[in-house]
């Protein structure tokens, strides 16, 4: 499976095209959801060490720019696909250093974004399913297949983690066909 962090903008030999595309890139400010929860005077919003959590959405602040810039990537239309031409950014890798806050972003600032439709006018899906969330460690596919098991097949008892990893393995197209099936 391929993966990329985002869409390629430029290239080093052309630095101009992205300075470009970021300066024509659209954005639409995402409403602030006033029936959020608030804090009372003694609850703290930090977590310590522990990472928020779409129950935590609504204490989560101060990385509302990198939330919209990473959701702003999907559904958008890139150049540089393997054909040449152009196509839609359907995957967001989200890397960095441990306990940078990638999952807090994840978490508490994309997912209820996601969940609340903001994807909607950008991409003509107003519902999205959440798989996951999937750590892919040293065996990224098999935590792919658990991930599908898990958001796909309600009975535990029915799941099958080894065959749809093994489908996944055998087939580069498994993956595709699972989620339009779906």
């Amino acid at each position: 499976m391929a993966s990329t962090r985002g869409p390629d903008p430029g290239s080093a030999a052309d630095p101009d095209s992205t300075v470009r595309y970021v300066q024509n890139r659209v954005y639409e400010p995402t409403p602030i959801d006033e029936s959020a929860p608030s804090l009372e005077k003694e609850q703290s919003p930090f977590l310590g060490l522990g990472a928020f959590q779409r129950k935590d959405a609504h204490l989560f602040f101060g990385r509302h720019r990198e939330t919209r810039e990473a959701l702003a990537w999907l559904g958008s239309q890139v150049s540089g696909e393997t054909d040449g031409g152009e196509g839609i950014c359907r995957w967001l890798q989200i890397e960095g250093n441990s306990g940078a806050g990638k999952s807090s972003l994840v978490n508490a600032g994309m997912l209820p974004l996601v969940e609340r439709g903001v994807l909607g006018d950008r991409t003509g899906f107003v519902e999205w399913r959440i798989i996951g969330p999937m750590m892919p460690g040293e065996h990224p596919l098999r935590r792919l297949a658990e991930a599908l098991e898990r958001a796909f097949v309600s009975d535990p008892e029915r799941r099958d983690t080894l065959a749809r990893q093994g489908r996944l393995e055998n087939d580069e197209r498994a993956l595709a066909y699972l989620v339009n099936d779906r």
